[in-house]
């Protein structure tokens, strides 16, 4: 079975580049669907023209509404709230992380420098969502 698209907001342009590689090596048959501000996304959402992703991957700094304002306005939706949301981010700082788990973030993964670690830490992830964890899936369309 393939996997749902997963949906990668995140602004810069090499960031995304180097996603779409490391996950060309995971899945070659997956979807990645970009948007470069969390409030596009939102709006998206909201004319439903997004469809539900396996997860989505979130950057913490964006420009507009930074990923911490995203993820509170995606887990107080009556429909999205139990969508998969993984905070990504260059930043380790303990103020980071919490700020994310307090705001319903399902993960929060460091960005490594290198590409190897990085994509072992991606291939782990997204086997556990789309492999492991029971999707929200189909209790949101019970």
């Amino acid at each position: 079975m393939t996997a749902r698209p997963v949906v990668v907001i995140e602004d810069n342009n090499d960031d995304f580049a180097v996603l779409v590689r490391l996950y060309e090596h995971i899945d070659p048959t997956l979807e990645l669907i970009r948007f470069q501000r969390g409030d596009d996304f939102m709006r998206a959402l909201r004319a439903g023209e997004v469809t539900w992703p396996s997860y989505v991957l979130l950057d913490l700094n964006l420009p507009g509404p930074n990923g911490i304002a995203v993820l509170r306005e995606l887990k107080g939706d009556a429909t999205w709230g139990c969508v998969v949301v993984i905070l990504l981010s260059g930043s380790a700082r303990p103020s980071d992380v919490r700020d994310a788990y307090v705001a319903g973030a399902n993960s929060y993964m460091v960005k490594p420098l290198d590409p190897h670690p990085y994509r072992e830490q991606l291939s782990v992830l997204h086997r556990y969502w789309v492999g492991v964890a029971a999707s929200p899936l189909g209790a949101v369309h019970e």
